[in-house]
């Protein structure tokens, strides 16, 4: 039984046994409830889109990503500057989506970045950039491999 925990500013997430559970603030629907749920005080396992199992998590700031069993990779939270990587969809994502420019490729990991530079990508590794401030050089950015 092995378990993964990562944070993000306000919210928690944990894998245990292929599902994910979440608990804080879901000010930017980061907690994967819907946007009825503002907050959970104690771990709530999140209801994904696919009978996959989660095998990795990331979280960022204001959004958090998933990545099933079968290689597919979700996402949900603040996506008003785009970056959990749904294209057009510049709103808040209250439920773990999958990205469909992804579909296809099979991934294993995935790494959330806030205010961070994506540089040294290594061989076979795709990369979803997001500059939201690009004049102070900020970059949010997905990366999976």
């Amino acid at each position: 039984m092995q378990m993964q925990v990562t944070t993000g500013r306000y919210h928690t997430l944990l894998v245990h046994n292929s599902s994910v559970y979440s608990c804080g603030s879901n000010l930017c629907g980061v907690l994967g409830h819907g946007q009825d749920t503002t907050q959970c005080a104690a771990f709530s396992r999140i209801n994904f889109p696919s009978l996959s199992h989660v095998i990795h998590i990331s979280a960022s700031h204001n959004h958090a990503a998933f990545i099933t069993l079968s290689g597919e990779v979700f996402t949900c939270g603040d996506n008003s500057s785009f970056c959990c990587g749904h294209g057009e969809v510049g709103r808040t994502i209250f439920k773990p989506s999958r990205i469909e420019a992804l579909k296809g490729i099979p991934c294993k990991q995935v790494y959330l970045h806030h205010h961070s530079k994506c540089t040294n990508v290594l061989p076979n590794e795709y990369v979803v950039v997001h500059t939201p401030h690009f004049q102070h050089r900020e970059i949010s950015c997905i990366i999976v491999s």
